[in-house]
């Protein structure tokens, strides 16, 4: 992808975009810029990333064809304000907030300006997130396939609509918070029983890693699974009776459900 390409906050999510534009350009770095706060992140940025660091938003995305905005919601106004002199209606914007809408962003921007929200999660930081894409009506096929590439740099992609923007929110972009929660559950167990906390976490982790890509390249759906695990009168089959007690699923669904409610109660 032959674009100069902005990134405007150097959070966590920035840095890991950052990385994993790093990782995968056939250019020079000198087409990737970012900008952050203060004199002493730019400095550490640059030397991690070898890439041009600014602590002035508008001299980062200068000339930029695409500028990732990775910056908290309740900033995104007052950074968009910033960088509109300097934008040509061919730039590409991408925010990665939550709660900041299509219409939000084309209020500041016009209609016309290509533009494109993406729901990243944490295992950005490891290459390994799950990215909701949604594209309002002046983007381009090579706008969309250019935010795909970007965001394929950092795990995986799926295009949805703007409404359904707030599932995926719920089932991938903060339900990590989960799967924590379930780890920790679960060492806890093992801990309770006699293993230290060391083994605990390591056995629990590996597992939920090993099932997510069983599961991924079985294309067998789970709940087959599941019952393949449970053999007559053993151990699983009592696990999830017991979860099924303790109503597991639906309070799965339910903590998801709430994330889901609040996007949509920030998105107002």
């Amino acid at each position: 992808m032959d674009k100069k390409i902005a990134v405007i906050g150097t959070g966590n999510m920035g840095k890991a975009i950052i990385q994993g534009l790093v990782s995968h350009s056939n250019d020079s770095l000198n087409s990737i810029t970012a900008s952050t706060r203060t004199d002493q992140e730019a400095q550490n940025i640059q030397e991690e990333f070898g890439i041009n660091v600014f602590t002035n938003n508008q001299l980062a995305a200068k000339n930029s064809d695409i500028i990732i905005l990775a910056v908290k919601p309740y900033l995104l106004e007052e950074v968009i304000t910033e960088i509109i002199p300097i934008i040509s209606q061919h730039t590409l914007i991408i925010s990665i907030a939550a709660g900041f809408t299509i219409g939000q962003a084309e209020e500041l921007l016009g209609g016309n300006q290509p533009f494109i929200r993406a729901m990243p999660n944490l295992a950005a930081q490891v290459g390994e997130s799950m990215t909701g894409i949604v594209e309002n009506s002046s983007c381009s096929d090579t706008d969309i396939n250019d935010a795909i590439i970007i965001f394929n740099a950092i795990g995986r992609t799926e295009m949805v609509t703007e409404d359904l923007l707030h599932a995926v929110i719920g089932v991938s972009g903060s339900s990590p918070t989960l799967v924590f929660m379930l780890i920790q559950a679960m060492a806890d167990s093992g801990v309770a029983n006699g293993l230290t906390r060391e083994q605990s976490l390591k056995l629990a982790t590996q597992m939920v890693k090993g099932c997510a890509t069983y599961l991924e390249q079985s294309d067998t759906h789970p709940e087959k699974l599941k019952d393949n695990v449970c053999t007559p009168g053993g151990t699983s089959i009592q696990m999830v009776l017991e979860a099924e007690k303790q109503n597991y699923r639906h309070t799965i669904q339910s903590a998801i459900q709430a994330g889901i409610d609040k996007s949509k109660e920030l998105s107002k």
